[in-house]
């Protein structure tokens, strides 16, 4: 099933944070690569330079400033970048170190078919 999901950043999502990566153009292989995973659920495992996601580019990190929306369609190949060790840990308003990321995730799905056709 396709779906919309999304992050509502809380801080800015940064390379020195890591956070939201997407596989651009990876929606339009979603089926062909659902099948060819023999997957039983909606979850399929792909890792760095798998040859699976080859001629769809890299992986994108989607940098974005706190209290923006990110969506993106739910076939879409996505992950979390690690924070980059080699950053200074970010700081709250006394100095004290902070969550590096953090955001309220999103998912939105059409209606069951006998929901939409009995709405409460």
């Amino acid at each position: 099933m396709a779906g919309v999901q999304g992050q509502l950043l809380l801080y800015d999502q940064t390379p020195a944070s890591g956070g939201l990566v997407l596989v651009p153009r990876s929606h339009r292989r979603h089926a062909e690569l659902v099948l060819e995973h023999r997957c039983k659920k909606d979850f399929v495992s792909f890792g760095p330079g798998d040859a699976r996601l080859a001629g769809l580019g890299d992986a994108r990190l989607i940098c974005a400033r706190a209290g923006d929306l990110i969506l993106w369609d739910s076939r879409t190949v996505h992950a979390s970048d690690p924070a980059d060790p080699s950053s200074p840990l970010p700081l709250d308003d006394d100095s004290r170190p902070r969550l590096a990321r953090c955001a309220a995730l999103i998912t939105m799905v059409p209606a069951a078919p006998h929901i939409a056709a009995n709405p409460a």
